[in-house]
């Protein structure tokens, strides 16, 4: 039995069957190639531990941030959605006549109730939306039978046998 080992046919094999996947593959074929910008371990490759450890607590942290940035801007819609009702029916028709919430913000990103005020009355002026007070002043409407009670006296029981 010989001393040394001839690898030289096993090698030239297995480079010749890389050759052929290769080949194999065409060249506009990326399936198993990621994309750009994609977070995949090759980016982690040259990080060590600790530089990965503090990459996946910055993407935690960033969802976090995104998830309290979506709650507060829902908080702050339903708040401009509040001021809102004083001079609006219906409130959230606010929202598709084209108001933005950032110009209803001030410096801060606090909702201002003027600037909210002012989006209000002028939707409800261009488009024709009605205003809240007449709304509450108008008698309620009876479908079958027109207007409801519009006399000022008051209704006793007694006044129900007559």
């Amino acid at each position: 039995m010989p001393d040394t080992i001839d690898n030289t046919d096993d090698a030239t094999e297995l480079t010749d069957t890389k050759d052929r996947v290769s080949d194999a593959t065409p060249e506009g074929d990326t399936s198993d190639a990621t994309p750009e910008g994609s977070d995949s371990e090759s980016d982690d490759a040259g990080l060590s531990r600790r530089d990965i450890k503090y990459r996946e607590r910055l993407r935690e942290t960033e969802a976090e941030r995104d998830q309290l940035r979506a709650t507060v801007e829902t908080m702050q819609r339903r708040e401009v959605e509040r001021l809102a009702a004083e001079h609006l029916v219906k409130p959230g028709s606010l929202w598709t006549v084209g108001v933005e919430l950032e110009n209803l913000l001030d410096d801060d990103g606090a909702v201002d109730p003027e600037k909210v005020r002012a989006a209000a009355l002028d939707a409800r002026q261009q488009h024709g939306l009605e205003d809240p007070q007449a709304a509450r002043k108008r008698q309620p409407v009876v479908p079958l039978e027109g207007r409801g009670n519009t006399k000022g006296g008051s209704n006793t029981w007694a006044d129900a046998f007559k």
